[in-house]
Parts: C-alpha cells; sequence; structure tokens
C-alpha cells in the first residue's frame, strides 16, 4: 500500500452559505481540491465516512482512500476490482466497515454486493449467499448497523433485507421496491438517519422504514400507502432539525415536517442544491455533478462529486496575503503604502515609484489606466482635508488637485545639494493647518507655505531632526540627538510642552485617542506613552515580541496593539501582558515588513505591507486553532526498508521484532483536518530515554541499536498554533534478544558454570592428589635409588675396609707389627674418608651457607685435586646466588649424581657445569669428554642414574634432555621452572 499525497491544486477564499439548518450567514472558509495522483486512484469520490479515530474514509473506484488531513492513504486488493465502485461505507463496533460495492460485469448489468473491510490487516472480503446457482455474492448496499442488524438495500433486486452478524443469516422484510438508482445526473440518496429510520430513494417519492417497528411510510410516491403529496421525482433531500428539505430536477423544494404530515414550498434548497450555488464555481465542479455536501460536528464541510473532493476549513489562513505570485502579477510588490481613493479602491503605492490599485471587495489587483494621473505618479502618498492627494518624490513635494485634475511638483532650493542625490526626497507629510504642512526631508524639519509655495526651515532642529508623529490635539513628536521632543509649532517657531525624553525616539507612531497614549515603533521595540503622565513603558523580545526591530503599529477594538517587524506580526495584549506571534504558515506576505505602510479602516480593517507584498485581515477573525491533532503511525522501517507486521501499525498497540531488526524506524503522520499540514512532533522512546525530542515538522523518528527489552514508543502532535493533543499516542515495542541475550540461557550459563566448576574442582583436586601422589613416588623412589646407592657405598667402600681390619686385625700376632699398623692405619683413614664423604653427600652442610654455586666449585676443587678429572664450573651472572631450599638440595643432587656417574663410568679427563638463568628458569647445563653410552639402551635398562636424575628433575616440575653416544661423551641440560621474584 502507499500513501497518496495530496495535492492542494489551489486555496482560495470563497462565501458560501452553509450549515446544518440551511438559515446559515456567510462565512469564509479555505477550499482544498483533494485531487488524488491518477497512477493510483480515479478522482472520482461516491462516498464519504468519518470513523471513530477521526479518519475520514472515501469510497472510489477500486477500494478505499483513507485521508488525515494531509496525506491519502489508498487500500486495494484483489477482492476489488479497478472498475468496482465503493458507494455505502457503515462502521461497525470493531471499527471495520461494511460496504456497498458496485459490480459492473457488462455495460448493460450493474448491481452491488456487501464485502467487509478489516482495518487491522487492510483486506476485503465478499458476503457470499446460496442460491440456486450456488454460493454467489451477497447482492445488497448497507445503510445502517443496529445491534447485529445490518440494514441493506438491493435495488437489482428490489429487496429491503437485513444481514444478521451474528447468526450470518438474510432476512428479506420488503420486496419490489422501486428504488431509484443512480444515473448520469443524479445520485441515490438512500440514508440511515443512525437512530432508527431508514430514508429510501424511490423512482417516485421517499420511503421511510421503520427498523424497530418494520413499518413503512411513503411519501410522494405512487404506492397505495402513500401518507403525503403527489407523485414526485426528488434529485436531492436531506435531513434537518427543521425537516426534510427536498429538491426537484427544477431545483425548486419542499420542507416536508418530520412527522410527514405537512409540507411547504421552499427556496432554501437552491442554497446547496441550485447549479447557481457558489460553491459550485470552483473549479472542475462542473455540471450535472453538483456535489453531497456532509459535516462531522468539528466545523470543516465536505463537498464531493463524482470527479473531485472539497475540503471547506473555517479556519482560514489568518491573514489574507496579496503577493505577486497570489495575484500573478509580473513585477516585486514590495509596499511603500497606502491611498484610499474610495470605498472598495486602494492605491497600493511601490517601491521604485510604481503604483497598483486593489479592489478590497473583489480582491483584484491591477495597474492604473494610462490616463489616470495621479495614479501613474509614483511615490508615497498623503491626502489633505481638502482631498488634494501630495505626493512625496525624490525630487521634491507634488500635488494633485482633486478637482483640476492636475499635478504640480515643488522643489525646495534649500535641499539642493550637488553631494546627494536624496537630498530634496521628502520622507513624511503632516498636515498642520489649512495653509500650512510639515515635511520630513533628508535635509532637516521645512513647513511648506501651500498659499505662497514656498518652503521654510524649522530651525530648531537643524539639519537632523525628524517627525514620528502629529497627533490628534495637534503636538508633535520629534526625534532629535537622541531624545523625543514633544511640543506644538507655531509657524517654524518650537514650544515645548513637556522636558523631552530621553532614548525613546521612534520611527513612526500611532496616536491611540481611545487610550490617550502614543505608540511608538522603534528599531529597539515598541515604545507606550502615556499622554497623561508621559510615563514610557516598553516592549522588547524579553516581553516575547518576535523582533525588537518594529515598522508599524495599530490598536485594535480591544486595545491590543498589532506590530509588524522583521519577524512577521505581533498581537499584544497590554491588559494580560500576552505577546502572540504570528508567522509565515498564519498567511504572512513575508516576514520583512516595511514603515510607515499600516492602515487602519474605517471598519476595523488592518492593512501592513512588506517586502513581498502586504496583508489585510479583521482582528476579530485572528482566532486560535483549538482543533486537537491526533498522530499516528504510518509504517515501520528496518534497515531502510518496509518491515511487513501482522496487521497494519496504525491499528497496532504492540509490536514485537527479532532481535536483528534493532535498527528501525517509525514514520507517523497526524489527524488534522484544520491546520493544513502545519504541524509539529514529540516523540520519545520510554524504557530508554524519557526525554521528549522535538521533532519540529519531521516525520520519522529513527532508532539505531537499542538493545533487546520492552519499550513504549510515543508520539504526540500539535496544530498549526502550537496547541499539543494531551493523550499521546502509544505503541509498545519489544525486541527479541538473541538466544544467549536471554535469562534462560544465562541462567542455564550460570548452572554450568556451577556444574563446571564443581567438576573442575574436583578434577584439580584429583589432579592435586595425582600429582602428590607421582611426588610421593618419585620421592620413594629417590629414596630407594639414594639407600641402594648409600647401601653400595658402604658394601663396595666402607664395608670392604672394614672386612679387611678385620682380617688384619685376626694377623695381629703373626705377622710383622710394624707393617701391619701402617696399612691397619692407612685401612682407617681411607674408610673415614669414605664415611665422611657417604656423610657429605647425604646431607652438605654448607649448602646453607655456601649456597649451590658455592658448594658445587667446592666439591669440583677436591675431585680436581685428585687429578683424575678436571672439573669446570662455570656460572651466569643472572643465576641467582640463594635459591629455595628445595631447588638447592635437589639441583645439588643431581650435580652429584651426574659427577659420580662421570667418575664411575665415563673414564673422563674433563667435566663442565654451567648454570644460567632465562626466561624464569634455572639452566643447568654439564657435558663430559668421557666414553659415552646408548641412552635409549640406558633408558630401556633403567639404571639408577638416570632415573635419579629424572625423578629429581620432575619433583621440581623441570625437563631433561640427554644426548650422548659411545665414544662422544655425554651432554644433559635441566630446566625447571623458578621465579626467585616472588621469594
Amino acid at each position: 500500500m502507499r500513501s497518496l499525497f495530496v495535492h492542494l491544486w489551489r486555496s482560495f477564499l470563497v462565501l458560501i452559505g452553509l450549515g446544518v439548518s440551511f438559515g446559515w450567514a456567510q462565512k469564509k472558509y479555505l477550499v482544498s481540491i483533494l485531487d488524488a495522483d491518477k497512477e493510483y486512484i480515479s478522482g472520482s469520490i461516491f462516498c464519504l465516512h468519518k470513523d471513530k479515530k477521526g479518519f475520514v474514509w472515501m469510497g472510489t473506484p477500486g477500494g478505499l482512500c483513507r485521508f488525515d488531513g494531509t496525506q491519502m492513504h489508498f487500500v486495494r486488493d484483489s477482492a476489488i476490482r479497478a472498475v468496482d465502485l465503493v458507494r455505502t461505507i457503515v462502521e461497525d463496533p470493531n471499527s471495520n466497515f461494511w460496504l456497498g460495492v458496485n459490480r459492473i460485469p457488462s455495460f448493460f448489468e450493474r448491481y452491488s454486493t456487501v464485502a467487509y473491510f478489516i482495518r487491522k490487516t487492510e483486506r476485503f472480503v465478499h458476503l457470499k449467499e446460496k442460491t440456486k446457482e450456488g454460493w454467489r455474492p451477497m447482492k445488497g448496499q448497507p445503510l445502517g448497523l443496529l445491534g447485529t442488524r445490518l440494514w441493506c438495500i438491493s435495488p437489482s433486486n428490489q429487496q429491503l433485507f437485513y444481514f444478521d452478524v451474528a447468526t450470518r443469516r438474510k432476512t428479506v422484510v420488503l420486496t419490489q421496491v422501486p428504488f431509484f438508482e443512480d444515473n448520469n445526473f443524479y445520485d441515490h440518496q438512500s440514508m440511515f438517519d443512525g437512530k432508527r429510520y431508514l430514508w429510501i430513494h424511490l423512482l417516485e417519492g421517499i420511503l421511510r422504514f421503520d427498523t424497530q417497528t418494520l413499518e413503512s411510510c411513503y411519501i410522494f410516491s405512487k404506492h397505495p400507502l402513500n401518507k403525503l403529496g403527489n407523485p414526485t421525482f426528488f434529485s436531492h433531500f436531506k435531513l434537518t432539525e427543521e425537516g426534510i428539505y427536498a429538491a426537484t430536477k427544477d431545483f425548486s423544494g419542499r420542507l416536508i415536517s418530520n412527522d410527514l404530515r405537512t409540507v411547504k414550498p421552499t427556496t432554501k434548497t437552491q442554497e446547496f442544491f441550485a447549479p447557481h450555488h457558489s460553491v459550485l464555481a470552483l473549479p472542475k465542479a462542473v455540471y450535472p455533478y453538483y456535489p453531497h455536501y456532509k459535516t462531522f460536528g468539528d466545523g470543516v464541510q465536505w463537498l464531493w462529486n463524482f470527479n473531485y473532493g472539497y475540503k471547506l476549513n473555517p479556519l482560514i489562513p489568518k491573514f489574507q496575503k496579496v503577493t505577486a505570485s497570489t495575484h500573478e502579477v509580473p513585477m516585486k510588490l514590495s509596499n511603500r503604502g497606502f491611498l484610499v481613493l474610495n470605498d472598495s479602491l486602494l492605491r497600493v503605492n511601490l517601491d521604485d515609484y510604481q503604483v497598483l490599485l486593489y479592489n478590497k471587495k473583489t480582491d483584484g489587483l491591477f495597474a492604473p489606466n494610462p490616463n489616470d494621473k495621479l495614479n501613474n505618479t509614483g511615490g508615497r502618498t498623503f491626502r489633505s482635508a481638502d482631498g488634494n492627494v501630495w505626493i512625496m518624490a525624490k525630487n521634491g513635494l507634488r500635488v494633485y488637485d482633486s478637482l483640476r485634475k492636475t499635478i504640480r511638483t515643488f522643489v525646495n532650493p534649500d535641499t539642493l545639494q550637488n553631494e546627494s542625490k536624496f537630498a530634496n526626497t521628502v520622507r513624511d507629510v503632516f498636515e498642520t493647518t489649512p495653509t500650512t504642512l510639515v515635511l520630513n526631508t533628508e535635509s532637516g524639519m521645512f513647513v511648506f507655505h501651500r498659499k505662497n509655495l514656498t518652503f521654510q526651515r524649522i530651525p530648531f532642529f537643524g539639519t537632523n531632526g525628524r517627525v514620528c508623529l502629529h497627533d490628534k490635539e495637534g503636538r508633535f513628536y520629534v526625534g532629535f540627538n537622541g531624545k523625543l521632543h514633544i511640543g506644538y509649532l507655531q509657524d517654524t517657531v518650537w514650544r515645548a510642552t513637556t522636558a523631552p525624553i530621553t532614548g525613546a525616539i521612534f520611527r513612526n507612531g500611532y496616536d491611540d485617542v481611545a487610550h490617550n497614549q502614543v505608540l511608538g515603533a522603534s528599531a529597539t521595540g515598541l515604545f507606550v506613552i502615556s499622554k497623561t503622565t508621559w510615563k514610557v513603558t516598553k516592549w522588547t523580545a524579553k516581553e516575547g515580541l518576535a523582533s525588537e526591530y518594529v515598522y508599524d503599529v495599530l490598536t485594535d477594538k480591544k486595545g491590543h496593539f498589532w506590530v509588524s517587524s522583521t519577524r512577521g506580526v505581533s498581537r499584544i495584549d497590554p491588559y494580560r501582558s500576552k505577546v502572540e506571534n504570528f508567522k509565515l504558515t498564519d498567511g504572512l506576505q513575508s516576514n520583512d515588513f516595511n514603515s510607515r505602510t499600516a492602515y487602519l479602516a474605517p471598519d476595523g480593517e488592518m492593512f501592513f505591507g512588506g517586502s513581498q507584498g502586504f496583508n489585510r485581515f479583521y482582528p476579530e477573525d485572528i482566532t486560535k486553532n483549538t482543533y486537537v491533532s491526533q498522530p499516528y503511525l504510518t509504517q515501520l522501517t528496518v534497515k531502510e526498508a518496509p518491515y511487513k507486521l501482522p496487521m497494519v501499525i496504525s491499528e497496532a498497540t504492540s509490536i514485537t521484532l527479532p532481535p536483528d531488526s534493532n535498527s528501525f524506524a517509525i514514520q507517523y503522520s497526524v489527524i488534522d483536518y484544520v491546520s493544513e499540514g502545519v504541524n509539529s512532533y514529540q516523540f520519545r522512546l520510554l524504557g530508554s530515554d524519557s526525554t521528549w525530542v522535538n521533532a519540529n515538522k519531521q516525520t520519522i523518528a529513527r532508532f539505531i541499536q537499542v538493545p533487546a527489552g520492552k519499550y513504549v514508543f510515543e508520539l504526540k502532535a500539535a496544530n498549526s498554533d502550537g496547541v499539543w493533543n494531551p493523550i499521546p499516542t502509544r505503541l509498545k515495542i519489544e525486541i527479541r534478544p538473541y538466544f544467549w541475550q536471554t535469562q534462560w540461557f544465562k541462567a542455564l550459563l550460570f548452572l554450568g558454570m556451577v556444574i563446571g566448576l564443581y567438576f573442575f574442582d574436583k578434577y584439580r583436586v584429583r589432579q592435586l592428589l595425582a600429582q602428590q601422589r607421582k611426588e610421593i613416588k618419585l620421592m620413594v623412589q629417590t629414596q630407594e635409588i639414594e639407600r641402594n646407592r648409600f647401601a653400595k657405598e658402604v658394601h663396595d667402600g666402607i664395608g670392604a675396609n672394614l672386612t679387611a681390619l678385620r682380617i688384619m686385625v685376626g694377623l695381629l700376632g703373626n705377622v710383622d707389627s710394624a707393617m701391619l699398623k701402617a696399612k691397619l692405619e692407612n685401612v682407617l683413614e681411607t674408610t673415614f674418608d669414605d664415611l665422611r664423604g657417604l656423610i657429605n653427600d647425604m646431607s652438605p652442610r654448607s649448602l646453607k651457607t655456601k649456597g649451590l654455586v658455592g658448594v658445587l666449585r667446592e666439591r669440583a676443587t677436591l675431585i680436581n685435586q685428585t687429578q683424575k678429572v678436571y672439573v669446570i664450573v662455570n656460572v651466569s651472572r643472572k643465576f641467582p646466588k640463594h635459591l629455595a631450599e628445595e631447588y638447592e638440595v635437589n639441583l645439588y643432587r643431581i650435580a652429584q649424581e651426574l659427577l659420580q656417574n662421570t667418575l664411575k663410568h665415563a673414564s673422563a679427563t674433563e667435566a663442565t657445569f654451567y648454570l644460567d638463568y632465562i626466561g624464569k628458569c634455572l639452566i643447568l647445563s654439564y657435558n663430559d669428554n668421557g666414553v659415552g653410552f646408548d641412552v635409549a639402551q640406558a633408558k630401556h635398562k633403567n639404571g639408577n642414574g638416570l632415573s635419579n636424575l629424572q625423578a629429581r628433575t620432575q619433583l621440581l616440575h623441570g625437563t631433561m634432555e640427554t644426548h650422548s653416544a659411545l665414544e662422544q661423551g655425554m651432554e644433559v641440560t635441566i630446566k625447571i621452572p623458578y621465579d626467585f621474584t616472588l621469594e
């Protein structure tokens, strides 16, 4: 579906006499032609209905057209063909519609069927009934709904029936009804009065049918039960409180009493039905399609026919404007004042000394006749008491003699200055006596003597004085040297009546006689000066004026001040200290006005001139627009594309969006038949931000990356005068989260984490226990290896020595005692040395004092003294001087094991240790130049040497790499994690 923007072809004022009782006074309306785009909808309108929500629905060819005062939205689907005509609309309690659809299967056949329109989905459904030929569309045209009974007429079957929407049953109550059917000249007028009666348009007369008693009453009919009048064809009839107004083909009328007992002639039917009616003079309202009329109680009038629709807005633009565009004048209309020529005609003074004439009654703007001397002479004008017109020209003062029809020019010799081309320009003229005028010129103030035609300077003010106002009492208000001087002129002599008022200089003023005060328009605001006390008050932007640069001021009958400025027109209520500023949308010619162009007509009408033309208005007609706008939603877009919802968004109260649709935009409009599209908007998204966003005239709200959750979109609208609707339109929006953002997923995740932590803890405990068992096993294994080594050392060393000692002791007395003593001492010394070495190997006491490096170097020195193997100990500067006891003992045992293997098995002559600290790891490298061995075979045999080294390394969570081969020595590298900074 697409929304069609209404083309406002032309907006203009017309005087029409319309109303409920046909006794109305003339009233102004702004008439708008509703001309929809032909590509989507024909301009024909066959019925019009205003629903409970405020939309105006039009029955058109091919579907329905919804109008909100600004936009048209055409609704159609395959159930209604483009040639089908929607002729009647009846709303049910759910705001859905029962429709009468005029179907034209062929040129010679036409009938109406009953259809149902579902608002939420914008679908049409045809009602069907069972006939002899099977199920066929139900022929009929709904007129009204009472309870569950949908009352319909069927002109093709000549039946009046009702359809029970609850039981879905059709009941025929009248047959052989001679309905009038539409033709090219007249429309079918049958209607329901909304309470009880159906009024049926017959070929002759009218049938009133009582839906409660099922009684029929005929008037002006051939029917035997005819109650009133002779058989007559009525082209139109209307129901009013006064009675039934019925019109005939010749537009003569009858007023029939509501009780159908009396009838009398009337001409008031012509006020609406007659072709000479002023509304019919509107464009495209041509014979014979005279418009239908309807109002819905809000003051807006609706007229339509087979061609176009018309909306008559009672709240016209506040100011009627006359500009080059409104009156198709090929020139700039910068206004410089007015001159009243007669009751209807104004002279309009323009820039560049041009002149146009304006007819107030016909709103016509035109050039003067070439033979018109007065109005072909440009310049600002002033009419003196004798009827002569004085014209302010740039080369002097001119006068038009109203009797002789001649023009004369007077040049002031005192102002002829070659250096200034404006030196002789006359700006203002004031009449003091029948024989003298006071002039404002570019060279100062002068008195012009009309008898001797001479200029005389007013010396008091030199060349800088300027008359601002000449009041009714004859006082002059002169701006001079930063002060306002007030007084009288006696010839050219200045007589002050009060002390000068500092700072109250104004450009031009208005003598408010009714309130005994003077109003002054200045570049800094509006001055109000009491002529009783000479007290000065001032209105500025602080008090609410749109602009302090005031051009002109007038007062109305209520004592309100009307001022023009650089920002439009303002109305000041001095009693309530209230300022109301008007803008372009109120009908102003522009925002910029000109000075000395204000004119107050005798009937109270005001004129203000500006740079693009002028405005005219009656102050009492400037009323506030109190029409309450009703905003509604038109479309939802996600990722810049329309988003399909289960129902149209204007009917939705809540929507749900998937997680990937959290960036969206909501388009909106407003139901307002008075503001002519001049509306403002505010919106907010509760749950995200409670602050109202001023969207001004923007009709779309965008939201980016809104988190998952529940929100409420609220929308308010203001009419053309800034009156906001009190209750915002609301739409609940739920943005679903991704599954990982849902509460159940978070709960499952938390539960999983708890279970995972539980099992991880159990696993960690098992690992710790396993590690402990492994370490215990390694300790036991290491201890077992140490025990075996200790046993072997004791057996091979100390044990052998003790055996030798026992044998030697047994030889005592049998051998040379001196030789035996020497051997005994040598064996004992060796045994003691072996025992000390073994004890030292088991528990090196010097580790605590000398550290690992010191003990290794000491051990190397002892071994080097034997001259069997030369041991070298190299240490990096980064290697810690002291380690934790556990690390020093185990590294020492590893070093011992490496030396032990070299001394016993390697037949090496040289061995080297290298200690380093790299990347928080202790590095112990060892190599010798011995016979070497097969590493794989040694691991397979699981000898005590490598096993002991591997066990101690694992106790320190380190790694060991062994490289060796036969006759190639051995190389061992051990890496042990160690962070000595934590100690």
